[in-house]
């Protein structure tokens, strides 16, 4: 190994230290989301909104 493959490999271990740090800042952020019960209520919701559509699309395709 020469000089520029030793530079070139610890600029490609910086560039992935950079994104491990990237992303444990991420990990950091979800604390600041809000408690899941509310999440898991949206999402039930939101869940309930599409298969009440489906089941209206389905009705009208199947009352020819």
């Amino acid at each position: 190994m020469d000089k520029d493959d030793i530079c070139s490999a610890l600029g490609r271990v910086e560039g992935l230290l950079g994104r491990v740090e990237g992303l444990l800042m991420e990990f950091r952020k979800l604390s600041a989301f809000p408690d899941s019960s509310k999440m898991q209520s949206w999402l039930k919701g939101g869940l309930a909104v599409l298969a009440a559509a489906c089941t209206y699309l389905c009705k009208g395709i199947y009352e020819k």
